[in-house]
């Protein structure tokens, strides 16, 4: 698996460079509404569209256009937590196997700084708010 052409989406939508009937798999982390619409016209012959919202799935007009394209969105993301998929992530971690890119680090205090940064759709990493022992939270 690999990328034949990279896209930068902050210059260029993908869907002025992706040709249609070209790709096997869109894989969709978003769910923006449309983002399936737009998604299956651009899929080869038998390919599939995953996206993880429910929101990005494609109409049914549009599926009735591509009776052999498919789409799907797993039933459960955040609910269905696999602890033992966890431990092999977090030793993978521990080992240094593993290293994920952390954008920017906010303190408990500016939460809604971070909140603002990875709502703004263009982060590269991820976004951690760092707890100190001397913070509290009053819920």
């Amino acid at each position: 698996m690999g990328a034949d052409v990279v896209i930068d989406y902050h210059k260029t939508n993908w869907t002025d460079v992706v040709a249609d009937r070209s790709v096997d798999f869109v894989y969709d982390t978003v769910g923006i509404h449309g983002t399936g619409d737009l998604s299956i016209p651009k899929l080869a012959d038998h390919g599939v569209f995953v996206t993880l919202e429910g929101s990005g799935l494609a109409s049914k007009a549009t599926m009735k256009t591509r009776p052999d394209a498919r789409q799907q969105k797993p039933e459960c993301i955040m609910g269905c937590v696999q602890h033992g998929k966890l431990e092999a992530i977090s030793k993978m971690v521990e080992d240094g196997k593993l290293r994920p890119h952390l954008e920017q680090i906010y303190p408990l205090s500016n939460t809604v700084g971070a909140l603002n940064h990875s709502m703004s759709g263009h982060t590269a990493g991820k976004v951690v708010i760092e707890m100190n022992a001397e913070e509290s939270v009053v819920v």
